[in-house]
């Protein structure tokens, strides 16, 4: 194990050489932590007759304040659905970076995304949800009555967040 210091930086390393502790990497302070449930709305893209009713959202929900000069959310979350779908139900996720909720293409023409992220600006926690979603199209000898849709279901987040900087 070594230990250097100098000009105030210190580092310590195993006794192969390899950095273990180097305090100019920066490390996170975290002001306050946010703990709490958002329900979010599910969304719906149809088709029917030739007009389209498409969905293109992207949302900041307000979650609690926290120090203006804060600039990183890190944490875990928990995901529940109605029906199922996405990482329902199945453990705490890292809430650092964007969670891809839903992403699939049924054919050309069809798609739906959905994405959130935690994330803090001038004073406030905020996830913001990201969902495009295309509609079925016609499908020659359909009934023209007939509709056709995509549906994302209302995603409800748990968290448990750390909101700070890197100092």
């Amino acid at each position: 194990m070594g230990f250097f210091a100098s000009a105030g930086r210190m580092i310590l390393s195993d006794g192969a050489g390899n950095a273990k502790l180097d305090t100019d990497e920066g490390y996170f302070i975290a002001g306050s932590t946010l703990t709490g449930t958002k329900a979010l709305s599910g969304h719906t893209a149809t088709q029917q007759n030739g007009s389209y009713t498409n969905v293109n959202v992207t949302t900041a929900h307000y979650l609690g304040a926290s120090s203006s000069d804060a600039t990183q959310v890190r944490g875990s979350f928990f995901v529940t659905t109605s029906d199922g779908r996405g990482l329902h139900n199945i453990g705490w996720f890292n809430a650092g970076g964007t969670y891809v909720h839903l992403f699939f293409a049924t054919q050309p023409a069809v798609s739906a995304y959905a994405g959130y992220t935690f994330y803090v600006s001038g004073g406030g926690v905020y996830l913001q949800e990201r969902v495009a979603m295309i509609a079925p199209p016609f499908i020659f000898g359909d009934s023209p009555a007939l509709v056709r849709s995509i549906t994302i279901t209302a995603p409800t987040f748990q968290y448990n967040l750390f909101v700070g900087k890197f100092v």
